[in-house]
């Protein structure tokens, strides 16, 4: 390969490179971080939730964290487990009032877990 094509592929190359760096600028995005609303509407479901699964709770990573067990979630066409985990206390003396399903008159409503 002689010196001139050599040159050219570099400078193409590098033109490339060079627009790719460009392009990534434009592609400017801002993030707000808004707290989360709580959840005001209900979840009602025909059919009754399956019997939780017996979950094995690990080691605390600390004092200021409470267990918050695992629930079955209604997912739009059937029931979805969602594993247990760690929550960190808002403050010390938050007590934890976990979420649960309630059979009402016309069927079984979500009612989700929140600090008190």
């Amino acid at each position: 390969m002689n010196v001139q094509k050599l040159s050219k592929i570099l400078s193409a190359f590098a033109a490339f490179a060079g627009l790719g760096l460009l392009l990534s600028g434009c592609a400017h995005r801002v993030v707000v971080q808004q707290p989360i609303p709580p959840t005001t509407h209900e979840v009602l479901v025909a059919q009754a939730p399956p019997a939780p699964i017996a979950e094995a709770v690990p080691v605390s990573p600390g004092t200021e964290y409470v267990w918050t067990a695992g629930h079955y979630a209604w997912r739009g066409d059937k029931y979805v487990w969602v594993p247990g985990r760690y929550e960190r206390r808002p403050r010390p003396d938050a007590l934890w009032d976990q979420g649960h399903w309630e059979q009402r008159r016309h069927g079984w409503y979500w009612v989700e877990g929140r600090w008190r």
